[in-house]
C-alpha cells in the first residue's frame, strides 16, 4: 500500500526569524507607548502669580508685559506675559519669560517657534548639549548649552517658560524651574 503523502514541513530562514522579531518589538513598543499615556497623569500648568511670587522670592522684579504683548502681536491669545531681565551692560545675562495663552495650541506655537530659533543657535556651534522630550502629553521641554549659554523652554498645557543666561546664571534658572515643578531636584 502506498503512504500517503506528507505535506513537507515548512522552511523557515534567518530572514523570516528576523521578520517576526521586528514585529514583535515593535508591537511590545507600541504597548508600552500606550501603557505609558495611559497611566501618565498630565502635569498641571503653574499660574503667573506662581511665577511672579518665585521671582521676586529671589530678589528679582519682574515685569508684567501682558499689554505691550498683546499690542505687538495681535489676536495671539497671550493672557499673561511676566518677565525678568538683567543686563550688564549691553549684553543681557539672564531673561526669564512665562507666558500664559488662552489655548493649548497658541501655547504649541510659541513652544515650537522659540525651538526652532534655539536650534538655529544649535546650528551655530560645534560643542554643544541638547536634550529635548515631553511626557505625559502635555509636557514638552527643550534645553540647550552652548556658546556659554543655557537655554531652558519648557510647556505645560496652555503655558511657556523660557529662560537663558550664561553658564553664571544656570544654577538659578535650574532652582527656579525646579521651585515651579517643571524639572526634578
Amino acid at each position: 500500500m502506498p503512504r500517503p503523502k506528507q505535506k513537507p514541513k515548512p522552511k523557515y530562514t534567518a530572514k523570516d526569524f528576523i521578520r517576526t522579531a521586528l514585529l514583535l518589538g515593535v508591537m511590545i513598543l507600541f504597548f508600552l507607548i500606550l501603557l505609558t499615556l495611559a497611566f501618565s497623569s498630565p502635569v498641571a500648568p503653574v499660574t503667573d502669580q506662581q511665577v511672579w511670587d518665585t521671582l521676586v522670592s529671589h530678589g528679582y522684579t519682574p515685569t508684567d508685559n501682558t499689554e505691550a504683548i498683546d499690542a505687538a502681536n495681535p489676536g495671539v491669545n497671550t493672557q499673561k506675559n511676566i518677565s525678568y531681565r538683567e543686563t550688564d551692560g549691553e549684553r543681557e545675562t539672564l531673561r526669564i519669560e512665562f507666558l500664559a495663552f488662552g489655548d493649548t495650541r497658541s501655547a504649541m506655537i510659541c513652544f515650537r517657534s522659540l525651538c526652532s530659533d534655539l536650534d538655529g543657535i544649535h546650528r551655530d556651534y560645534l560643542t554643544q548639549s541638547v536634550a529635548t522630550s515631553g511626557n505625559p502629553a502635555n509636557v514638552a521641554y527643550y534645553i540647550l548649552k552652548a556658546g556659554g549659554k543655557y537655554y531652558y523652554l519648557f510647556r505645560v498645557d496652555n503655558t511657556v517658560l523660557y529662560a537663558y543666561g550664561d553658564e553664571a546664571h544656570m544654577g538659578i534658572i535650574n532652582q527656579i524651574a525646579s521651585e515651579l515643578g517643571y524639572v526634578d531636584d
